[in-house]
């Protein structure tokens, strides 16, 4: 029997492949190269806690149960065992192997500990003494009562030590633990030298420091681990109602049994590494052998030493010159306003948010927020708007995609200001993009909206493919403050025509657009389906697309990251194709396009097609109206498509390959995607 879906896990190892497939590009800049490895390591430790442990739960549940499935949790744990293996190795590989090597031919070293020189560890025991000494805090173990909760996602050095007056024949070992503070200190430490820029990690000078933290005590060795547990279990995603239940049960009667992973240098002793799992009550299953270093999450924060070759070239970006705070609802109100980033500023928005806290005619202010960080401008200005009297709400998701809670700090200072926060809970989870401005014209109340496809904050704008539209449409915007007034409380019901809202109307919206493909193809009409997304996964869509291909409609997909759906199969997914694209910026625009006989029909939004985006979250997809926009949006698809350096297609054994040139022009969509915004948006105003 053929399989008509790709495991979803394995899809997504697939995607995380990419990122090592861009870190070995030597035609990336080398901190973008090691920006890939950080994203790599990162998303690493988030599959392993969101998704594998919630897998490993399963194997605790009796035999009957695990029938129930349509999977084999352990083949399949194994098979993401053994890619992650495969993928960790490449990982070494290229950082030490390539990129190394080429940051130190480019005057940028991190040295060994066998490296230094007497004037480094002078400048290095003096920085221990004063930066770092009083951030440690050693445990040493004696017995099992001593070991203590080791904390999620944070690096320690695991230490062997032996009582200095015994002899190294008949020594008693201990062990300590040390966390390494690298939320407090840089995870690099730049050396003092005057002709190259040299860097050791904060790791190696805790090890050089190891004796002054345990007087008495001989040091016999030294090993980084990170333990990764998931205190949540992300289990309403990944498993049907029955299921989950009794994973929950069986959870509930040993509370010390959820599943979790030891990250470990792969050159400590076994002996060491057993007593490790004894007291910390590990199973072998819980280990994952790494090298020296773990957590290259911290190489984002790792900055340029000033050598211009390392980083791609700054670009400005773009802006429509006579749009400001003074016209701007003027100009919104004339005509729907598009937004392409990261090639546009995200200072419109601002001026938008702006121009609300000054005008006396706006009455509220209501947005969606999250990623966002203290001294981001935009929370500024929405503190500026409360201050000044406006009705300022903000929904506010409180988990990172990296799932740390780092917005509270943020939320709770506009609370302070004024701001109502609306937070996100289970059964209460807004995650769509959008803004609503309400302001006072001609005696009545008029509405003007912004939608977007990914996060409304001024970093993801700058790093992120995201598309948004200004809009004053009647309708468009007198739904999203229904959607508001939802979540508020306000109302109780709402029903949705032109916006696309999942809980209520898109799944259903998004089946009938791909049916009416099928009749159109059926008849000879002109029929298509353009989509481009984060990840594919739900498979009621994806059946949906496997009859809309049997009817012949030609399907082009565009998805970054998991993809379930198996293109180019015969009498399943012929007219289905598939590419992935990776680049320097992360690309989390969504389009949907449906041919519709010939009068195109234009969607963009927040929502992915998983599960999730239909069942336990609410996302809104908005159609496009305006035929330039459109036409901009048709542009934008043609040149991702057109695209043979960064694409990967994607085949029917779920593997990605390089797309043949058929032509000798290299066309890299990233790049070219700014010269065409220029000439075709910022020309038309």
């Amino acid at each position: 029997m053929r399989n008509i879906y790709f495991d979803r896990e394995l899809s997504w190892l697939s995607f995380n492949s990419r990122l090592l497939q861009e870190a070995a590009d030597e035609s990336n800049p080398l901190f973008e190269r090691l920006k890939f490895l950080s994203i790599y390591s990162a998303n690493l430790d988030e599959f392993l806690r969101t998704r594998v442990i919630p897998l490993r739960s399963l194997l605790m549940l009796p035999k009957a149960s695990v029938r129930e499935l349509d999977f084999n949790p352990v083949l399949l744990l194994g098979s993401i065992k053994k890619n992650i293996f495969s993928q960790q190795n490449e990982f070494s590989r290229i950082y030490r192997e390539s990129i190394l090597p080429a940051l130190e031919r480019a005057g940028v070293t991190f040295l060994a500990i066998h490296s230094l020189d007497d004037s480094d560890k002078e400048f290095l025991d003096n920085y221990f003494n004063t930066e770092i000494s009083n951030l440690l805090d050693p445990i040493i173990i004696k017995k099992k009562k001593d070991v203590p909760e080791l904390k999620n996602n944070i690096l320690y050095l695991a230490v062997r030590l032996a009582k200095l007056q015994e002899t190294k024949s008949g020594s008693k070992h201990f062990s300590a633990f040390v966390e390494i503070p690298s939320d407090k200190l840089p995870r690099l430490i730049k050396l003092p030298t005057l002709t190259k820029k040299s860097y050791i990690f904060l790791d190696d000078v805790i090890r050089i420091n190891l004796k002054k933290l345990f007087p008495g005590y001989r040091v016999i060795d030294s090993f980084s681990i990170k333990l990764i547990r998931d205190n949540e279990l992300f289990l309403d995603e990944q498993f049907p109602g029955s299921i989950r239940s009794k994973i929950i049960k069986a959870l509930s009667l040993n509370k010390n049994s959820v599943p979790c992973h030891l990250f470990y240098d792969g050159k400590m002793p076994a002996n060491f590494l057993k007593f490790l799992r004894d007291i910390l009550s590990l199973e072998k299953e819980d280990l994952v052998s790494m090298w020296r270093y773990h957590n290259f999450v911290d190489f984002l924060k790792f900055k340029n030493p000033g050598i211009k070759e390392l980083e791609y070239p700054k670009t400005a970006r773009l802006k429509y010159p006579k749009l400001n705070e003074n016209n701007i609802f003027d100009v919104i109100s004339a005509k729907d306003l598009p937004v392409y980033y990261p090639y546009f500023t995200f200072d419109h928005f601002l001026a938008f948010i702006k121009a609300a806290a000054s005008d006396p005619k706006v009455r509220t202010i209501k947005l969606t927020l999250m990623g966002a960080m203290p001294g981001f401008k935009l929370v500024k200005e929405l503190m500026n708007a409360a201050i000044s009297g406006k009705l300022v709400t903000a929904f506010v998701g409180t988990k990172t995609s990296f799932g740390e809670e780092k917005e509270l700090g943020w939320a709770y200072a506009m609370q302070n200001s004024g701001v109502r926060v609306i937070y996100n809970s289970p059964g209460l989870n807004l995650h769509a993009k959008a803004a609503l401005i309400t302001r006072f014209e001609d005696d009545q109340e008029k509405e003007y909206a912004y939608f977007a496809t990914g996060n409304i904050n001024e970093s993801d704008t700058s790093s992120n493919t995201d598309f948004a539209l200004f809009t004053s449409d009647a309708i468009l915007t007198r739904e999203l403050k229904g959607l508001f007034e939802l979540f508020e409380e306000i109302i109780s019901e709402y029903k949705f025509s032109d916006l696309l809202v999942s809980g209520y109307n898109l799944r259903k919206k998004f089946s009938e657009l791909i049916d009416n493909e099928i009749k159109n193809a059926v008849k000879g009409l002109p029929a298509g389906i353009t989509l481009k997304l984060n990840h594919l996964e739900d498979k009621k869509l994806i059946r949906k697309l496997y009859e809309a291909s049997n009817a012949g409609v030609k399907i082009n997909i565009i998805v970054r990251g998991v993809c379930v759906l198996v293109p180019a199969l015969k009498g399943q997914s012929s007219n289905i194709k598939v590419i992935s694209i990776v680049d320097r910026f992360l690309e989390q625009s969504r389009f949907y396009i449906f041919e519709n006989g010939g009068e195109q029909l234009y969607f963009s939004g927040s929502a992915d097609w998983m599960r999730r985006n239909f069942k336990t979250r609410t996302e809104i997809v908005f159609p496009v109206k305006d035929v330039k926009i459109k036409e901009l949006i048709g542009g934008i698809l043609k040149i991702y498509l057109k695209d043979n350096v960064k694409a990967r297609i994607i085949n029917m054994k779920g593997g990605t390959l390089k797309k043949p040139r058929a032509e000798k022009k290299l066309r890299r969509s990233q790049t070219e995607l700014m010269s065409y915004l220029k000439s075709n948006l910022l020309s038309s105003q």
